[in-house]
This record gives structure tokens, sequence and C-alpha cells, in this order.
């Protein structure tokens, strides 16, 4: 095939007469760069025989993009308003409805709810997790969480400040498979202490922000409702919390409820006051439905033995998506309407895509007849158009996304006003690249390598 493709381009340069003009020596160019895509794929055997026809045609997609700047702008252009678009409305989306909990095997922690006909994804007391605890036989761990506002203040003296935290039961870190950065988690042994030496886990932020990341915090102390925590531990910077946008700065266990606001331990024994959320993590080899048939009878037992508190009401176990639709289905609603926006701006960004990448098939008339003489199949014209457009696509992908991250700092930056530390989460991950990467990677290129193949007939 080279051997053939140095005769043509010889053959070309000796009937082009001189003084022709530029149009008419346009075969010969292309064929000079065919072989030196030719060279570059010999080259590139030496490497990897499989690599080497890939290389060439990456590097000839790269030549023609370089030779058609206006075009690969357009292209480049269309595509990152497409994609950057679609990820930064797809990373809020993710936010309020499927972002994992961050924690370890995310999928095996669900999400208990209390069921009566005016709520569908009601909170437990206490008394009832106690219950839920000693009879269900479905889950691992269970993890309460129940929302505080404390007046925090590090030392003897100084001015308190209000910060959000949670109360939390002595399982809490290890139902959810969360280690310390420093110290050591809550444990059942906290649980117990019902108010003496009280403790206190601290998040990664506060300790950075408060106490400039100190090596030796473990064992300092901190003041809550004027009263004296020890800080037995730091959650990883990867811990955020288990809410979408509350990131708490304070980890208390529950009996210690007094100390650390100043409220009455009564609700820790008032079965009808029900205020606290539940995560469990399931057993090795069970799965959701088998779980939700264990808290089905778990809540009827309830029901039987304390009529007064739990007459008609039963339990759920939900996957965290799943809850987060039940608590506000209105939020699955827009987001559905906002998605449906974005994927219309990439359907338009795809169309325009592929008709400039079509418009450039008469124009290449020239080059593909050449291609042709010189040997090249309609197999290979194609996999050169496909690689073309891959490599557009792929770059104007790139740009996408780094508008994206872009918007999405942009919304973490925005102060919320407020002394809670409330943020809007909003980042690109993975997640978010495969949803807004899948469309653009797909239909341009197959529509203009199928328009480019049509005229290589």
């Amino acid at each position: 095939m080279r051997h053939s493709a140095h005769d043509a381009a010889r053959h070309e340069r000796t009937s082009v007469p001189c003084g022709s003009s530029a149009t008419n020596i346009r075969p010969t160019r292309t064929a000079i760069a065919l072989l030196e895509q030719n060279e570059l794929r010999s080259a590139s055997a030496r490497l990897h025989p499989h690599m080497a026809i890939i290389v060439g045609d990456v590097v000839y997609a790269l030549r023609v993009m370089r030779r058609r700047k206006g075009f690969s702008f357009a292209v480049l252009l269309s595509t990152a308003l497409g994609v950057g678009a679609t990820a930064s409305i797809f990373s809020l989306i993710d936010a309020f409805l499927l972002r994992p909990l961050p924690v370890p095997d995310t999928s095996r922690v669900v999400r208990l709810a209390s069921l009566t006909e005016a709520s569908p994804v009601g909170r437990f007391s206490y008394a009832e997790i106690d219950d839920i605890g000693n009879q269900a036989q479905s889950f691992a761990g269970l993890a309460t969480s129940k929302n505080a506002i404390f007046g925090f203040a590090r030392e003897r003296g100084e001015q308190a400040r209000v910060t959000i935290g949670v109360l939390v039961n002595g399982e809490f870190f290890s139902t959810l498979g969360v280690a310390p950065a420093l110290g050591r988690a809550l444990t059942a042994d906290d649980d117990r202490r019902a108010g003496e030496r009280p403790v206190v886990v601290i998040s990664h932020g506060m300790w950075q922000r408060e106490f400039g990341g100190r090596a030796d915090l473990v064992g300092q102390t901190l003041r809550l409702n004027a009263s004296e925590f020890t800080i037995v531990g730091v959650a990883p910077a990867s811990f955020t919390g288990l809410q979408p946008f509350l990131q708490p700065a304070l980890y208390v266990p529950h009996t210690m409820i007094r100390e650390a606001t100043g409220a009455s331990r009564d609700g820790l024994t008032n079965r009808a006051e029900r205020s606290v959320d539940v995560f469990a993590r399931l057993k090795p080899g069970v799965g959701i439905e088998r779980a939700r048939d264990d808290m089905r009878r778990v809540a009827a037992e309830m029901a039987r033995e304390h009529s007064d508190a739990n007459r008609g009401r039963s339990a759920m176990v939900f996957s965290q998506a799943g809850f987060r639709i039940a608590e506000a289905p209105d939020n699955l609603t827009l987001s559905w309407l906002f998605f449906g926006v974005a994927a219309l701006v990439l359907s338009i960004a795809c169309i325009n895509v592929a008709n400039l990448l079509l418009s450039t098939a008469p124009a290449r008339l020239r080059e593909t007849a050449v291609r042709l003489a010189i040997g090249a199949s309609r197999l290979q014209l194609l996999r050169q158009f496909l690689i073309e457009s891959a490599v557009l696509s792929t770059a104007g992908a790139a740009a996408g996304l780094g508008i994206a991250a872009g918007c999405a700092a942009f919304i973490r930056s925005i102060t919320i006003a407020s002394d809670l530390p409330l943020q809007l989460d909003a980042h690109v991950d993975a997640r978010v690249a495969v949803c807004a990467r899948s469309r653009p990677a797909v239909r341009p290129r197959l529509g203009a390598a199928a328009g480019h193949s049509r005229h290589a007939r």
C-alpha cells in the first residue's frame, strides 16, 4: 500500500503543469498527507501493531482540525455548550436526588420510614428504634440521626455561636462504615453514659476551620450550651453528613441531648415523639424486599404491643433515592422538567454538529477519491471519518465538562445567609460526566460517518 501511494503522489506531481491553480494541486497535498499518515502508522507499529492504524488516523484527524480551524471551532463550541448545560443541570439533580451517601458500600445502606395514611415517610421515636434493633433480622446495624442546633464555643468565656450538628447513636459510625480521620468514633459505651463525661466527634471541616487542623486535638475540649465536651475524634473529609445540603459540624451521642442543647431527656423514652431519622445497613445476602417484609412484621408486632401509640402504623424500607423522591415528589417533577430542557439543548447541539460534519462531505470528495485510488477500502474510510468525529466530539465534551465544573464551582461559592453550615454541594463527578458525554459521543459521529461513507460510494 505504501508503494502505490508513493507512485500516486509522484504521478500527480509530474502531471500537474506549472502555473496550475491551488485547487488543482490539492490531490497532491492529499496524497502527501496520506503518505505521512502511513509513515506514522509504520512508526507506531513498532510499539503495538494494533495501535499503528489508530495512531495514524488520530494524528491525521488533528491535522484536518488544524487545517479547518473555523469549522473545528464551530463544532467544539456547539458540543461544549450542549454538554456544559446538560452536565450543569444534571449535577444539581444529582445533588438533590441521586447522589449516593458518602459511605462505603453505599448501596447496602437503606432508609427506614414509619408509615401512616397521612405520611408515607415518617420518622421514628427512640423507643421504636430500640424495638427495631431488638426484633428486626435483616440489618447488620442501625444508625440514628437527629438534627440539632448548638451554641458552640471553643473555650470558656468565648462568645457562643450558632452551629448545627446531629444527635446520633453509638452505632452511627460503625453502621455506616465511616472510620475517623483522627481519634476514635462514638461507641455504644458513649450511649450508656447519659451525660457523664460528655464527648463529641467533630467534622473534618470544623477541625480545619476552628482548630487549624491540629494533630493533638483529641482529648481537648469545646463548649456546647455552656457544657464542656471532650473531643474524641474527627470525621474524615469524605464524610459530609447524610443530607444533600446540610453539612453538620458536630456529632453528639443522643443520650447527651440535655448537656448539648438543654432539652429534656424525656424524648428518649416517649414513644410518640417521632423525630429521628433511621438508616440501616443490610446484612450480607439480604435484599431490600426481604428487609421490607421484615420491617412490616416488626411494625405489626409494635402495633400489637403498643396499640395506643402505634395503632395504624406500618414501616417501609427505601433506597436513598427512593426516600428522597417519596419525601418530596415535586422535586422529581421539577428535576424531570429541568433535565428535559437540558436534553433538548443537547439534542440541538448534536444536530448542529452532525449537520456541520455532513456539510464537509462534498468538499472532501477529492480527498476521498484519491484515497480510494491508492487502495483504501470503504471500511478504512469509514473508520477514519469516525475517528475524526470522535476526536472533535471528545474535545468538545471535555470543554463542556470544564464549563460545567466552572458552573458547579460558582454554585458552591454562593453564600447562604444563615449561621448554619448550608451549602449547595454541586460538583462534576464520573456519573455526571458519563451522563453528559454519552449522547454527543454517539449521535453526531455516526451520522457524519454515514454521510461520508455515502459520498465515498
